[in-house]
């Protein structure tokens, strides 16, 4: 007990904090497995702590709590100089020793907190590729649609105050096309097109029983089959724990317009291809959902519209679905929707998928598949790959399957394959096409 008291007094002078009174309790020494001092041996790499205040960390010497906790407490007064992955290994650290933390004096808390406050980076980078044939609503078979993008998205996230947040995502996007994708008329032709723009930014936190985000932000309703992954400047707002609602109101930043194939009508619609080309921020969407547990499954139901006025169009559409475990690690859904189109204004999906892909978990998969019937005014901007089709315009009815694989940490291969015809009576148009991606995330 002697010993182990004239160690952590003279270890305290050299770490420059000395005077400090030390509760009573045991001085317990940090087994000598302990994933501590790996973790300390890595910020004294990193230069983030002094170690014994010689420049030196002895990572062969068996420590005491009291010892680690010193150490520990210096590196809390530098994490403004760690970037994120050590602010993450110190919280932990800091958690691990509290106790004798608070012995020494320090402020766990107070520091935690500023730490928390620090920006968190963090993005992805995506590779994809795409391969299909198209038919155009003639019947006449078009020239192969292939597509090769590379996508990195730059996030910025951190705390305002105990509970509103920011985030800020920075988006680049480098795309290639080729075949009777590239001009969307059936011309054999290359495009390449790329930018960078500010896909997120906005701000969450309560006001009194609601969450609320404010800003640029992605958004999808219920299940997903209508709208799935579009972008909203404006307000989101969340409430309810057992039964949960989500209300939107603000523009589309995704939307372009789309006649029906045979000209009697056209709607609004949305896709990445909207976005580069045809995007002017001009809809206004309001609409909301609402999810409710029922028997082992969740009951989800939506409302939306899209109203632009520069065109004279207003589209409102409702859907409900049921999403319901079975067997083992199988989810099925299923999903009406109806719009207040003249005609054309029905769709359905039904999905079975297994398991899934943890970014954690290194070797997890997962697989999908799914088949719908959806006519042109249903789909605003659709979780499935027919939201990507040229002919959106004609309806859309056929399947998907899908497969999702994690080999490593934080990176993901996934690929679908997708066969779809049109709605339309009459309309010959019809795709079929694969796509592969691979994600790292960081």
């Amino acid at each position: 007990m002697k010993r182990n008291l004239a160690i952590v007094l003279t270890l305290s002078f050299a770490l420059g904090i000395a005077g400090t009174t030390f509760a009573a309790g045991p001085f317990a020494d940090v087994p000598t497995k302990h994933w501590a001092y790996d973790a300390v041996g890595s910020l004294a790499k990193a230069g983030i702590i002094d170690g014994y205040g010689d420049g030196t960390f002895r990572g062969d010497h068996i420590m005491t709590r009291y010892e680690m906790a010193m150490i520990v407490g210096k590196a809390m007064e530098k994490a403004e100089k760690a970037d994120m992955q050590q602010k993450e290994l110190i919280k932990k650290l800091s958690t691990e020793f509290a106790s004798e933390l608070q012995n020494l004096g320090v402020k766990v808390d107070s520091v935690k907190t500023k730490v928390d406050k620090l920006p968190q980076f963090s993005g992805e980078i995506k590779d994809r590729y795409r391969n299909g044939d198209i038919t155009s609503p003639a019947g006449i078979k078009q020239a192969t649609w292939i597509q090769h993008k590379q996508i990195l998205a730059f996030d910025v996230s951190g705390k305002i105050n105990d509970e509103w947040k920011y985030m800020f995502e920075l988006r680049n996007d480098n795309k290639t096309n080729q075949g009777a994708y590239a001009g969307y008329l059936g011309n054999d032709e290359s495009t390449s097109n790329f930018g960078s723009y500010v896909r997120a930014v906005n701000v969450q936190g309560p006001i009194g029983c609601f969450n609320v985000t404010l800003g640029r932000q992605d958004y999808s309703l219920a299940t997903g089959f209508i709208n799935g992954a579009s972008t909203l400047q404006g307000a989101k707002v969340s409430f309810g724990n057992t039964v949960k609602v989500n209300l939107v109101y603000g523009q589309d930043f995704r939307s372009g317009k789309i006649f029906s194939s045979d000209n009697k009508q056209f709607f609004l619609a949305t896709s990445d291809e909207f976005w580069d080309s045809k995007s002017d921020g001009s809809t206004i969407v309001t609409g909301g959902d609402v999810s409710i547990p029922v028997g082992p499954g969740t009951l989800k139901a939506t409302y939306f519209q899209t109203k632009n006025n520069d065109i004279n169009v207003t589209t409102k559409r409702w859907e409900a679905g049921y999403a319901v475990p079975f067997a083992h690690d199988y989810i099925f859904t299923g999903a009406y929707a109806k719009s207040n189109a003249n005609e054309y204004n029905k769709g359905y999906i039904l999905q079975v998928s297994y398991k899934g892909a943890n970014l954690n978990k290194p070797g997890s998969y997962g697989a999908w598949a799914h088949y719908l019937k959806a006519d042109p005014s249903v789909i605003w901007d659709s979780f499935s790959g027919v939201a990507d089709w040229t002919y959106a315009a004609s309806g859309s009815k056929g399947y998907e399957i899908g497969f999702a694989y994690v080999p490593a940490k934080n990176i993901k291969w996934d690929i679908y394959y997708d066969d779809i015809k049109a709605t339309v009576p009459g309309d010959q148009s019809k795709t079929k096409f694969y796509q592969t991606q691979l994600h790292f995330y960081f």
